[in-house]
């Protein structure tokens, strides 16, 4: 193996940031074009196939996350973590026993997954469902090689395997779309784009020395095992938290109401999971790491929340005002799959005024484990599930599908509730601040557009004059990337 590897330790970025700023950059590119080419798809997808068949694949898709968190199963952060303050021969021995756990994990995912649709849903589900089931499971298996360039510094070659395997996908489904395929035909595609990532991304981490030979010995992935366990349950749980709501529509409203509620849901998906992964755990989180090991993560939270403000401020301001023109433009004429224009546009309203919410979040959960307390997060998810859950189940039979939007919003600010009193009360003070900052443009668009009628691009301007404060204090506040997290050299 090579020992010139750059694995960084706590010497990653002696300059103060700017690798920190290159490699958030990197990140930012890759997570844009990677999940803008599968959203492109998926609008493309929705005007190819009918209600039916697009409920079905939606859900086939909602199924193979699952597996993503069972392989996974806490690895990719600890791995993380582990490199960014490990020596080249732990990191390295970490790798393979992580790759080891986590081959075993996917095909325990993909058996158990498998057997569940066969015992719940007709043959066809189950059809469509393996191609997308196994592609996504090659998906989370490239994330260990992405936690290791991460860890390392060298997020542009994540973002090329994004790129580059997300291209393709657009590409097949353009090409299959155009030859009529049949359902089954495109959902192969997903195969595709998982074998093309897990295979630009084990290559490069072979370049850099990364032994992509796993290592099947039982004490180490038990030993492997006790310590991820609270990060992997978190995951399952958290998995459960985010799409127990579609179990629930499937059951009660039927597959095609999936197919509806996706087609927001798949909007909010791509901006928070831009946002979030690409600093948090990200590009961000081996500083983070380092703050808390070095006694100054007050200060990296509060800058971080006020970048978190800023951004989750911006998002809403452009995004929550345009309503029915904006859905038909993305999914096609018939976007409404069924529903009432009310039913839809209100439970767009409620999700995606609930993205500051979503974004803190996903924050303060990665706050949780930079600081070391996994274990503490298992509790924090797990009332967010139950509270989803039992909303889901309560308001939807009378209420429809914004019971859905309901019970994602309450459920994830009750999560997020927890995560920050987990960091102590003053961490929590600090938070207020930004949080409401966050919020003030969802709040102000609702009340104008309830009030006043103004059309779309007139409140859209309104939610940038009222986004003014989270960015003016995010920028008082020290808002750069380079003084989001202290480095361990002196600042200049």
């Amino acid at each position: 193996m090579s020992e010139t590897l750059p694995f960084p330790g706590a010497d990653t970025f002696p300059d103060g940031g700017s690798g920190e700023r290159a490699n958030s950059v990197h990140m930012l590119l890759g997570q844009i074009v990677g999940k803008g080419a599968v959203f492109v798809s998926m609008m493309l997808i929705s005007r190819h196939m009918g209600d039916i068949w697009f409920g079905r694949l939606l859900l086939a898709v909602i199924l193979s996350v699952f597996s993503c968190f069972i392989t996974d199963f806490g690895a990719a952060i600890l791995v993380n973590r582990r490199i960014s303050l490990g020596t080249p021969e732990q990191s390295r021995d970490i790798w393979r026993s992580a790759l080891g756990f986590r081959t075993v994990m996917a095909l325990v995912s993909l058996i158990a997954l498998t057997a569940f649709s066969l015992l719940s849903y007709p043959l066809p589900q189950t059809i469509i469902l393996i191609p997308i089931l196994l592609g996504m499971t090659l998906e989370i298996m490239a994330e260990l090689p992405f936690a290791s360039f991460r860890a390392l510094g060298q997020t542009r070659r994540e973002a090329s395997a994004r790129i580059s395997s997300s291209v393709v996908f657009l590409l097949l489904v353009v090409v299959f779309i155009g030859l009529d395929a049949h359902p089954y035909v495109v959902a192969a595609v997903f195969l595709v784009r998982g074998a093309a990532m897990a295979w630009v991304s084990f290559r490069t981490a072979g370049k850099l020395g990364f032994d992509i030979h796993p290592c099947f010995s039982p004490l180490r992935m038990l030993g492997l095992l006790k310590e991820t366990w609270p990060l992997g349950l978190m995951g399952i749980v958290a998995i459960m938290h985010q799409r127990v709501d579609n179990l629930v529509i499937e059951r009660t409203l039927g597959v095609v109401s999936v197919g509806a509620y996706n087609e927001i849901y798949k909007v909010l998906e791509v901006l928070v999971l831009i946002i979030t992964p690409t600093l948090l755990p990200g590009a961000l989180f081996p500083g983070l790491c380092r703050a808390f090991r070095d006694g100054s993560s007050a200060m990296a939270i509060r800058r971080i929340a006020y970048l978190i403000s800023a951004l989750s401020a911006v998002v809403v301001a452009l995004m929550l005002p345009p309503g029915e023109i904006f859905m038909k433009t993305l999914w096609g004429d018939a976007f409404l799959r069924g529903l009432s224009p009310a039913e839809f546009d209100n439970t767009r309203l409620l999700l995606f005024s609930g993205i500051p919410v979503f974004f803190f979040m996903n924050f303060l959960l990665a706050a949780v484990i930079a600081m070391g307390r996994q274990k503490a997060t298992l509790p924090a998810v797990t009332a967010g599930l139950l509270a989803s859950l039992a909303l889901n189940l309560w308001l939807m039979g009378n209420h429809g599908l914004p019971a859905a939007g309901v019970a994602a919003v309450f459920s994830s600010a009750l999560v997020g509730v927890v995560c920050a009193s987990l960091l102590g009360r003053g961490t929590l003070r600090g938070l207020i601040v930004p949080f409401v900052l966050g919020v003030l443009p969802a709040s102000g668009i609702l009340i104008l557009q309830g009030f006043t009628g103004l059309p779309w691009p007139l409140l859209t301007g309104a939610g940038f004059v009222m986004a003014l404060p989270a960015l003016l204090m995010a920028h008082r506040q020290g808002w750069s990337l380079r003084a989001a997290i202290p480095s361990e050299a002196p600042q200049r």
